[in-house]
């Protein structure tokens, strides 16, 4: 209960870390000289973790509708944080420019 509540150390569910995925941030820190290094299981984590990272409430979001199906759903998440999301034919840019006007 401690390591999945994040008061020990260890892994306590393969989302969320493994020794296997422990020790790929180690080598990727250690080979960048980084101070530490994120791997993620899917691609929609890094998106999604990349999306709340650098985006913030009151922000707006243009994105292409033309998105992979399972894409849409991490759009509803800065929705949740107060970010404004607005999907668009990206093929035109006039489309993009009217998107910063919604």
């Amino acid at each position: 209960m401690d390591v999945f509540q994040g008061k020990a150390s260890g892994q306590s569910y393969a989302r969320q870390s493994t020794p296997t995925t422990d020790s790929l941030q180690a080598m990727i820190t250690q080979t960048e000289q980084g101070i530490g290094s994120l791997v993620f299981a899917t691609g929609h984590g890094r998106i999604k973790c990349n999306f709340l990272s650098l985006l913030k409430q009151g922000d707006h979001l243009i994105a292409s509708r033309f998105l992979f199906g399972n894409s849409y759903s991490p759009n509803d998440n800065p929705r949740k944080f107060g970010i404004e999301v607005t999907l668009v034919d990206a093929t035109d840019v006039n489309n993009v420019i009217a998107g910063q006007t919604r």
